[in-house]
């Protein structure tokens, strides 16, 4: 089972893999790459696994990713 940190880091990862093709599919939904993180970072909390109590380092996963990647940018209710 992954751990909350490891749950935010790959939601993080795919995201960033996956935005190009959905923005490219559904320009409606996904005009920017904003909007798939957004996307992306909730599904983060519905994630099984995913509790109140952990949320904050499924959330630092997430970050993470996004900083490393050259990215500042925080979700909402992150």
């Amino acid at each position: 089972m992954q751990t909350p940190y490891q749950i935010g880091s790959g939601n993080a990862a795919e995201a960033l893999d996956q935005a190009d093709g959905l923005m490219a599919r559904e320009p409606d939904y996904y005009r920017t790459i904003g909007d798939v993180l957004e996307s992306y970072a909730l599904n983060v909390g519905q994630t099984e696994g995913v509790t109140n109590e952990n949320s904050a380092e499924a959330h630092r996963g997430f970050l993470d990713v996004l900083r490393k990647a050259g990215i500042d940018y925080r979700p909402h209710g992150f």
